[in-house]
């Protein structure tokens, strides 16, 4: 096992565990560090891998990572499979390669991917707001445990490049709360998106 390894699982970085969680790829760890002293852990918790750790790091959140930083160039077929079938939020070190669905933002500085982190953090639709840990929760009621409304809700304005049906549970449990919002394909903006509507 490589020293990487052993010093990652020590950190608990392959813990399985159900909390929003941001993997961090890079070759020296230096992303991870400065995004976790501006990231609350009650909020988001930083997973530092390595590029031989990837498949460990993203295996450990469960069900999927809400978001990805790539601070790798270039291509990575394990980010690439994730990114084509769940709804990850994703910042990729410039440039993104062909390919890549349409919702992975390019980045060149560290500046523009704390920033990308905070507006996904605070984002809000149709009166959904991120809570802590996990999930999505009303201003004044309880916690939804959606992953994919929560992915839904970081994401806003913005749409995720991918089929509709993904977002399949997300849409019931708007359903079964009776939140005035849907998830609808608008390809204005590329994807899938959550929007407002009237109650």
């Amino acid at each position: 096992m490589a020293v990487a390894s052993r010093h990652a699982s020590a950190l608990g970085v392959f813990a399985p565990e159900t909390g929003r969680s941001i993997v961090v790829v890079s070759r020296d760890g230096e992303t991870a560090v400065a995004l976790r002293e501006r990231t609350e852990p009650s909020v988001a918790v930083i997973r530092d891998v390595r590029p031989d750790e990837i498949a460990a790091g993203i295996a450990a959140c469960l069900p999927f990572p809400w978001m990805v930083v790539n601070d790798l160039a270039g291509e990575c077929c394990i980010l690439e499979r994730t990114l084509r079938r769940r709804p990850v939020l994703c910042c990729w070190r410039a440039p993104v390669p062909p390919g890549l669905p349409r919702h992975v933002r390019e980045y060149s500085v560290f500046s523009e991917v704390a920033t990308r982190v905070e507006q996904a953090l605070r984002a809000r639709v149709a009166g959904l707001q991120l809570a802590p840990h996990d999930g999505v929760q009303l201003s004044d009621g309880p916690r939804i445990a959606s992953p994919r409304l929560d992915a839904l809700v970081a994401q806003h304005p913005h749409a995720f490049d991918l089929p509709r049906s993904v977002f399949a549970p997300a849409a019931r449990a708007l359903s079964a709360r009776g939140i005035p919002a849907r998830i609808v394909q608008d390809r204005s903006r590329g994807g899938v998106v959550l929007v407002g509507t009237s109650a």
